[in-house]
């Protein structure tokens, strides 16, 4: 008895203490800073949002509009008082400094850290929000209302939880960066014509506001974007300095869309409008710039005489970079960039992507540096504060096998001293350590998440963690001064994105563990927290485990010839299937155990949209994995003659496709129809630009992504034609498949896309909500047993009692 009373106290003090801490957010007045004296009309700026922001986010949580006030006001009777930025700015602040109530030295943080501290004076509660510019002052904000608040900011969205207190007594935080570039790339390469929800070149204004805002809450303080030369991504420049003739044109390098899209008066205040919104938002802008000396096609068919370089990849058209053509055309270039839309004075110059630029090795590493000082000097004397990125992709891509280490080094320490190296793919091709952690220089950790149309849930988190963390505390990684978050495309795999701008702000108060919890609980909040990371738990040892399996979908990858690691199964190529089979009926289990703790918390998360995002990728990825183990039975029997379990498997591979589908009817993000009615809205647009959107989802099934109207006329169709080669052979007892002997059918598919790209199948939309299709396709998902059809028929499923089957009571629509 004795015992269960000290338990009953403990816990009763324990309550009692946590509700100290808090405050009544109705009850809460913030002090807004003095910017009377800021020289920067952005930073002034910052520091007047951060109040702002501090009082929408208390009012989305508890629907009571609080009093902002200039911190210079005393008419005001609360206990509860936020102060927000430091001593130089907030004069309350500096009273409680002078005082000896608050002691922090504001020098050590530099331009970037901030501090959330409580102090307790005369009876009132004072939380200080503080920085020693509006940037981390805004930090400081955001990083409250995440850290103590519950507030979850993520690339899809957000989430804020309902609640009428917040912790506000007793809170000690003080932080800086650990890295002073923290970048994040949001796929805009010249290629990239694919959906907004992956790709930025037809994103809508507000999509693109949407990104830079989670930037700027994630502590990210740079973006890149792609200044081409074409008037596609740079706008009015190209124009001005090629003459660029806008006529409906349609022109591919490589089969790569290589042409204008919006009319450049339309791109360029496109452009200048998000750039001005992300550099208010502490955002810096890194300019990747075409190659000095690369022109439109059109410029050399008007000037064909010119000197241009060899030995280029996708075709591309560049003048010598030592010639005075690519000197007056690239001096052109950059003064347009900077006259239209100012710098931040980050320019990302690496030339011939994947290229050598000559045919002799030593002469094509000369070219290469002969770029980079033709394009420093050119930047310089525009931009004298310039920094210059050279990114070590060429090094994995080895055009011509040319780089020896001999040749590495050379490259490299013939870089004037201040050039910046970015290891473009140290998650899985790095050249720090080959390199001598690149001979001195200062350098970028890159993370590359995935080809264009690895849109599927893949990679090894633990693995991910362990390698930023220990590089960053390497002795010989002094002069690592970054990380570099970037896929080739945008929009998936979010809690592995979500870590490593958590990482990117300090290694050192990132652990792991603490990570999936702290994403559970800001993404669906307390209640749900126990299912839900049970759920993500499970996610994890399903997909984000094992680094060598990419989880890359048949639907996407049939035809596919340039990686047969992710081939479907043919005759001529069985490695991928074989290496993934073993693996796919766990990989299977694990995503329904998690998708079936996860429908448990329906109700309670039926307006969280984040909720919805994830079950349906989560579900999406069981159904996708488990057709791709149907394709393989298929197979299998197909090889053996087996006609029963054949059909049966084909069916089952065939209805999973059938569920995915459904799904992604009920989602205009996940819809091509949609995006190019979008496109076509705004005047002067290229008539002929929506077939090169169409090309380039389908060519060399590099970008292949989820979406509705793909999955019906190109997908689907695609996997019948596969299954329908084998019926036939079967028929006349051949056992053989060839990747080969399905080309023609491949191609009449690619062509039937064509003539239906733009066009939306109106009779195959799910009637319905996203979240009904998606309990509709759990339960076809349940229903397939993974044995084959032979032992299925003496088989009954084996069910995890620890995983409780959800109440599928799902509102009308």
């Amino acid at each position: 008895m004795k015992n269960f009373i000290l338990v009953f106290l403990c816990m009763f003090i324990t309550s009692v203490n946590a509700q100290v801490d808090r405050a009544n957010i109705r009850e809460i007045v913030v002090l807004k800073p003095d910017t009377n004296q800021c020289t920067d009309s952005n930073d002034s700026w910052r520091y007047n949002y951060a109040a702002a922001e501090l009082h929408d986010y208390f009012y989305k949580m508890s629907r009571s509009r609080i009093s902002v006030l200039a911190a210079s006001r005393q008419d005001f009777d609360s206990k509860n008082i936020t102060l927000i930025g430091g001593p130089d700015k907030n004069p309350v602040v500096n009273e409680l400094i002078n005082k000896k109530l608050l002691t922090v030295d504001m020098t050590d943080l530099g331009q970037e850290g901030f501090i959330i501290q409580s102090v307790k004076h005369d009876q009132k509660n004072y939380l200080v929000l503080a920085g020693n510019t509006g940037v981390s002052t805004l930090y400081s904000v955001y990083d409250y209302l995440e850290n103590f608040c519950d507030v979850g900011f993520f690339a899809d969205g957000e989430y804020v939880p309902s609640q009428s207190s917040i912790v506000f007594c007793n809170v000690s935080r003080k932080t800086k960066p650990q890295f002073s570039d923290r970048a994040y790339y949001y796929g805009n390469t010249s290629w990239n014509w694919g959906l907004n929800k992956y790709f930025a070149r037809f994103a809508r204004l507000d999509e693109m506001e949407s990104f830079v805002s989670w930037l700027s809450k994630k502590k990210n303080n740079q973006t890149l974007w792609l200044m081409s030369a074409y008037p596609d991504t740079s706008g009015l420049v190209a124009k001005k300095v090629y003459d660029y003739n806008l006529v409906p044109e349609e022109n591919y390098a490589a089969g790569w869309p290589q042409s204008w899209d919006y009319p450049p008066e339309y791109r360029t205040k496109w452009l200048q409008d998000w750039f001005s919104y992300a550099r208010k938002r502490g955002i810096k802008i890194i300019y990747r710039i075409s190659d000095i000396g690369q022109v439109p096609k059109q410029f050399r068919v008007k000037h064909p005489d010119l000197p241009y370089i060899g030995s280029v990849n996708y075709e591309g058209d560049f003048l010598v970079p030592t010639s005075e053509e690519a000197k007056k055309y690239g001096t052109g270039f950059i003064k347009e960039i900077i006259n239209l839309y100012g710098t931040d004075h980050l320019w990302h110059c690496t030339p011939y992507m994947e290229s050598a630029g000559a045919e002799d090795p030593n002469q094509a590493v000369q070219v290469k540096l002969d770029n980079i000082m033709t394009s420093r000097k050119i930047i310089h004397s525009f931009d004298p504060q310039a920094r210059q990125f050279i990114d070590v992709w060429d090094f994995t891509a080895n055009p011509m096998k040319m780089w020896t280490e001999e040749r590495r080094r050379k490259y490299i320490e013939s870089m004037p001293d201040d050039t910046i190296i970015w290891d473009m793919a140290a998650n899985f091709s790095s050249q720090y350590e080959k390199t001598g952690y690149f001979y001195g220089k200062k350098w970028l950790w890159g993370l590359l998440h995935g080809n264009q149309g690895d849109d599927q849930l893949f990679g090894n988190l633990e693995n991910l963690n362990n390698a930023i963390t220990t590089v960053a505390k390497t002795p010989e990684a002094k002069n690592l001064i970054g990380i570099f978050n970037m896929g080739e495309s945008h929009g998936h795999n979010l809690l592995l994105r979500q870590m490593v701008t958590e990482l990117s702000w300090n290694t050192k108060e990132v652990d792991y563990g603490e990570f999936i919890k702290k994403y559970c609980l800001t993404r669906y909040g307390r209640k749900s927290l126990p299912n839900m990371l049970s759920c993500t738990q499970k996610i994890i040892q399903a997909v984000y485990s094992d680094s060598g399996n990419m989880n890359n979908m048949y639907y996407q990858t049939m035809g596919i010839r340039w990686w047969p690691d992710v081939s479907p199964p043919f005759d001529d190529v069985m490695v991928g299937a074989e290496s993934v089979k073993p693996k796919l009926p766990n990989q299977i289990t694990l995503l329904k155990d998690a998708v079936t703790i996860a429908l448990n918390e329906k109700t309670g998360q039926n307006e969280n949209k984040l909720y919805e995002n994830d079950m349906l990728i989560y579900t999406k990825a069981l159904l996708g994995l488990q057709s791709n183990y149907f394709t393989i039975l298929t197979f299998e029997a197909f090889k053996k003659g087996d006609k029963p379990d054949f059909e049966a498997n084909a069916n089952k591979a065939m209805q999973c496709l059938d569920a995915i589908e459904q799904i992604l009817s009920t989602r205009p993000d996940y819809s091509y129809f949609e995006m190019i009615r979008a496109f076509r809205s705004v005047p002067g647009t290229n008539p002929l630009a929506t077939r090169m959107m169409c090309q380039h989802s389908i060519n060399d099934n590099y970008a292949s992504t989820d979406n509705f109207e793909q999955m019906v006329y190109h997908y689907k169709p695609r996997m019948k034609s596969y299954f329908d080669e084998m019926r036939q052979r079967m028929e006349k007892s051949v056992n053989t498949l060839n990747r080969g002997d399905i080309a023609q059918q491949i191609t009449d598919v690619d062509n039937n896309w064509r003539s239906n790209f733009g066009k939306f199948p109106k009779d195959r939309v799910y009637e319905g909500t996203t979240v009904q299709a998606i309990v509709d396709g759990y339960k076809l998902a349940m229903s397939l047993d993974q044995s084959t059809a032979t032992t299925e028929k003496n088989s009954q499923e084996k069910k995890d009692d620890a995983v409780s089957v959800p109440n599928f009571n799902v509102p009308q629509k």
